[in-house]
């Protein structure tokens, strides 16, 4: 019991010496105006499609560092991913949605219209209509191929039972079932070119639903690796150019991005990427003793 009191004196000495030795009041208003001025640069990496950068909250943990949460268009905002459900599927796009920034502090807010959000979800679902009409109908298309099958295999069955029967036949019976068997084979051809007719008909719908999906993972890839570029060079020349502006940080302490549910480009999962400079690091960049590429490639990089 003792030792656990000691511990957790030492554990709360520790926090409050590094309360102490910062100026939480001069850091929030030092991140309040780094934020702004994030905010403003990474507004401009935005594109008319894709993936947007939408808001930006900036935090401080004690003995930890800065950290910088930044929500995207790719962080599930809304219920839905517009940019990947639009690519591929001829429905109109939406008008540029008009938006509000509130904020005070390091807090901010982007307000979207509620009619943008409407439109937007329309299109959405209109979208998500004809992929599954396209859907429904291979699948119809299939299970008609397997019924084409089975009535096949009946024909053949029905003409081996006219064989047999034949072979004990008189001479009338054999023309009846010689006549019947015609009309097999006729049905038989019938049947077997409307089952290629299907057959091609569902892969060609098959072949188009490839071709989509892999139009739509290259779009993907393409605008998931544009905006981590502009991002990251964003990022970089910011804290280059205006890092001296947190001076109340420790120097032994971080500067952190949390991309919050930014994802990855080959996985459905919404994970966190996260960047992690040192504000050391930083200073150095500020002073000219190392360059932006340099400092982007000391940072520690990960998803979580």
């Amino acid at each position: 019991m003792k030792k656990s009191i000691i511990a957790l004196f030492i554990a709360s000495l520790g926090l409050t010496q590094a309360q102490a030795k910062t100026d939480l009041p001069e850091l929030s208003k030092e991140l309040e105006i780094m934020t702004g001025i994030m905010q403003t640069a990474l507004r401009q990496n935005n594109s008319r499609s894709g993936i947007r950068f939408r808001s930006i909250d900036a935090t401080y943990l004690a003995k930890q560092g800065v950290v910088f949460e930044i929500s995207t268009s790719n962080s599930g905002v809304w219920q839905f991913d517009l940019g990947n459900v639009l690519s591929g599927i001829s429905v109109p796009t939406p008008p540029e949605p008009p938006v509000a920034i509130s904020g005070d502090g390091g807090n901010w807010v982007v307000e979207v219209d509620d009619e943008w959000v409407e439109l937007a979800e329309q299109l959405a679902h209109g979208a998500q209509d004809a992929m599954r009409d396209a859907r429904d109908k291979l699948r119809d298309l299939r299970e008609r191929e397997r019924e084409y099958s089975w009535e096949q295999r009946e024909y053949e069955r029905r003409k081996r039972d006219l064989e047999f029967e034949k072979r004990n036949a008189d001479e009338d019976s054999r023309k009846r079932i010689e006549e019947r068997k015609k009309e097999l084979e006729s049905e038989l051809q019938k049947l077997k070119s409307k089952q290629a007719e299907v057959s091609q008909y569902a892969a060609q719908i098959e072949e188009e639903q490839k071709k989509q999906n892999a139009e739509r993972n290259a779009a993907k890839q393409k605008e998931y690796k544009r905006f981590l570029a502009g991002f990251e060079s964003s990022v970089g020349d910011l804290l280059c150019k205006y890092g001296a502006g947190i001076k109340a940080l420790p120097s032994d302490e971080n500067v952190s991005f949390v991309l919050n549910k930014f994802g990855s480009v080959d996985s459905r999962a919404k994970q966190d990427k996260i960047y992690v400079f040192k504000h050391k690091d930083i200073q150095d960049c500020v002073r000219d003793k190392i360059d932006t590429n340099k400092l982007l490639a000391q940072s520690d990089t990960y998803m979580f």
